[in-house]
């Protein structure tokens, strides 16, 4: 094809084509969806072919070998030029017997019906033609197409089908003079008259122009072009392009053979600089994006690896860029930050799934190592400003010195986490199979509920709450859910991408990240405001988040944590900011700035003694109004919501666990105490000696302890003692409540 051809393309991935060059071991290429990528195997050994003329090289590799020096294209293979002819498919056709006569050149339109039909077409071909034979469903099609080419001799040369009614291609260089057939269906043998196609024939031309092995013979391409050429072991292509300022542009790779990978990099104006790049393939058949910001030549250089050879296509498009563009390096070499999230004092936590290290990153780029010790499943920073770290069947959190301690020990699998406007964490995943499911905790990890999530079907990757207070959540079909009284209902799904982490700003507008569509931006009735609001190519996983500053205000920077699939440095493994100035407000904080309560334990008290503790905040503001939030406080004990003082007289012994809250202004500082009541530790001896007038043997706390026990009338009496013997089960068969005054029976 000529620079200015083009091959389809489609949204959500490239079209993916079988080279067929060799008689009877043709290269066959299926599609597949947006999977992550793949890394480079070992060394692969090319299959053997046939030469046009009949010469047998040792292998595939010889062939392009050979060819690339002798420059492209293969042998000046033949071209064939005559009128070309749109017709209807003849019935029948439906055997290589009936085959129909076409013309090379010629479309036809089809239909797959009934079910089980098969078409086949006959088609005259001569030797060393590079041919380029394509299905392409029509308008509304319900056709899986798939696509074969044999030769007279009833021998499989090549096939390709796409799975959910995308284009079928085979490429393939025709060995010698005669006739083909070529064979359409569907690949679930379905049919209908909803099962159109239409079926090209056409010549396959390379543009591609040797030698361009350096940036000197770069061949020029222009943008918006496509250009086909040929890889082989050694073989480096360079692509020249001139670009604008501010101008994005997408190097998509085109694979034209299954068996080639390829390392595909953008280039400076010198012809050196690595600017961007990737390893690609025909399963994987990403592509880069890059943003100029001055205007120049820059280069795209290939090179086949693991000694494979084949033909492919590099399209440069232009692509639309959003105000967030370009994206830039705050923080880098971390790694494959798999989980991310903003601290609160300008600081990131990121976890490195390579080696299992969980990092803190500072406000000044700093990292330091914090002991996990194992897989991260999900992470959050509650409001005190603690990492919570979902791991190994549990969720940790990590105070100020780094040191992890049992947050929650019983969440099995948790996937995603986030902190409720009041303090709370939420967690999601799964329970015994059972998926999702929701936990509810208390911000000092107290169990408030649980219970199995409807309207989803798949856990979430991602959690966060919007400023009306409802909970989103990712699913880990990348589909934006919002929390209902019915459950999970869908907020943002779009069948192009794949939305992998969110965030919002104060306002409510959501910004989402893909790893393929990059950063989009919704209103808060999720309406597109900006798509995309940066367009760059990011790698899964990532995260998307607001950072605070030093004063633990929200800021208006929109960071991105990067994973793996973009390739080289400065982008893989990083923290990438926004274009300053291009987020519309602030963020909304992802948790509540908490009143941090002093975590000593509380005094034990004694039954019948008096109380006195006082509940107090690690960094006390001016006025704080206390309140018990879940839980009781030992029967006898108040607290005074204005000191936070807990006094009184408890009246029965046990361990008591409750929960307060403080609160100063629109700051909340949740906790979580126990108090123990133990009853004093009496000589029977001493207590009936008390009563026949022996004094100082029993203080007044445990007389009042005793009176307690018995009919309460402020003294010890002869009540109270059979009380607490009774009590005890020292006075056998005798009933307590005969002790007790009229009206406490």
């Amino acid at each position: 094809m000529s620079s200015g051809a083009a091959f389809r393309t489609s949204r959500r991935g490239l079209v993916l084509v079988g080279l067929a060059i060799l008689l009877g071991a043709p290269l066959v290429a299926q599609r597949s969806s947006r999977s992550p990528l793949k890394w480079p195997s070992a060394s692969r050994t090319p299959a053997p072919g046939v030469l046009p003329g009949g010469a047998v090289p040792a292998s595939l590799v010889d062939l392009v070998t050979r060819a690339k020096r002798s420059a492209w294209p293969l042998t000046n293979p033949p071209i064939a030029t005559g009128t070309s002819s749109t017709i209807d498919e003849t019935e029948p056709n439906n055997s290589l017997g009936l085959a129909e006569a076409v013309a090379f050149g010629d479309t036809v339109n089809g239909t797959i019906s009934p079910a089980f039909d098969m078409d086949f077409f006959a088609v005259d071909l001569t030797a060393g033609m590079l041919l380029d034979f394509h299905v392409v469903p029509t308008a509304g099609s319900a056709l899986s197409p798939y696509i074969a080419l044999i030769s007279a001799d009833s021998l499989l040369l090549g096939e390709d089908t796409a799975f959910g009614g995308t284009e079928t291609r085979i490429v393939y260089q025709v060995p010698s003079t005669g006739r083909y057939l070529l064979e359409v269906r569907d690949y679930y043998f379905g049919g209908g008259t909803s099962y159109g196609y239409r079926l090209s024939t056409g010549n396959f031309e390379v543009g591609e122009v040797e030698p361009n092995n350096t940036a000197a013979q770069a061949t020029l391409v222009v943008l918006g072009d496509t250009v086909s050429a040929g890889a082989g072991p050694g073989d480096v292509d360079f692509f020249a392009v001139d670009l604008e300022a501010r101008t994005y542009l997408g190097v998509e790779y085109v694979p034209l053979a299954e068996h080639l990978e390829l390392e595909l990099r953008v280039l400076a104006s010198d012809g050196a600089t690595v600017l961007l790049g990737d390893t690609v393939d025909i399963i994987n058949p990403s592509s880069v994006r890059y943003y100029a910001t001055a205007a120049g030549r820059y280069y795209v250089a290939t090179r086949a690896l693991y000694n494979t050879s084949g033909f492919y296509g590099v399209h440069l498009v232009p692509l639309p860029a959003g105000p967030g563009d370009p994206l830039t390096v705050i923080v880098e070499n971390l790694g494959i930050p798999g989980l991310a999230v903003a601290g609160l004092s300008g600081d990131v936590y990121a976890f490195n799934i390579v080696g299992f290290r969980l990092l803190h990153v500072s406000a000044a780029g700093d990292v330091t190592v914090l002991p996990s010790g194992s897989y991260v499943t999900a992470l959050a920073v509650d409001g005190f400003g603690y990492l919570l770290a979902a791991a190994s069947g549990s969720i940790l959190r990590f105070g100020p010195k780094g040191i992890g301690s049992p947050f929650v020990t019983d969440a099995p699998n948790v996937s995603a986490l986030a902190v409720a406007p009041d303090g709370d964490v939420w967690a999601m995943g799964c329970s015994n199979a059972i998926c999702p499911f929701l936990w509810h905790y208390s911000a000092t990890g107290v169990l408030k509920d649980s219970s199995r999530i409807s309207g989803i079907s798949v856990s979430g990757s991602s959690m966060a709450y919007s400023p009306s207070g409802v909970l989103h959540v990712i699913g880990w079909d990348g589909v934006v859910y919002r929390m209902t009284e019915n459950g999970l209902t869908v907020a943002v799904s779009d069948s192009n991408t794949v939305f992998r982490s969110l965030a919002f700003d104060k306002d409510g507008y959501l910004y989402l990240a893909d790893e393929y569509q990059g950063i989009r931006l919704y209103d808060p009735t999720y309406n597109v405001v900006e798509a995309p609001f940066a367009g760059m190519i990011l790698g899964a996983p990532l995260s998307l988040m607001f950072l605070r500053d030093a004063s633990q205000a929200m800021t208006a920077r929109l960071v991105i944590a990067n994973g793996d699939q973009v390739g080289w440095t400065p982008y893989q493994g990083a923290l990438l900011e926004a274009n300053p100035g291009s987020v519309r407000a602030q963020g909304y904080p992802p948790q509540p700035r908490l009143l941090r309560i002093a975590e000593a334990p509380h005094s034990p008290g004694q039954v019948g003694a008096p109380y006195l503790d006082t509940l107090q905040l690690v960094d006390p503001p001016t006025t704080v109004r206390w309140a018990v939030t879940d839980g009781t406080l030992p029967n006898g004990i108040t607290l005074d919501s204005l000191s936070g003082v807990l006094s009184g007289v408890p009246d029965h012994h046990g361990t008591f666990r409750f929960s307060v809250r403080g609160t100063s202004g629109d700051r909340l500082g949740p906790g979580t105490f126990t108090i123990v009541i133990y009853e004093p530790n009496l000589m029977v001896a001493d207590i009936v000696n008390a009563i026949l007038g022996v004094s100082d043997l029993l203080t007044e706390d445990e007389q009042r302890f005793l009176d307690l026990q018995g009919n309460q009338n402020g003294q010890l009496d002869v009540g109270d003692v059979r009380a607490y013997l009774a009590a005890r089960r020292q006075l056998p068969g005798l009933d307590v409540s005969a002790l007790r005054p009229k009206g406490e029976r």
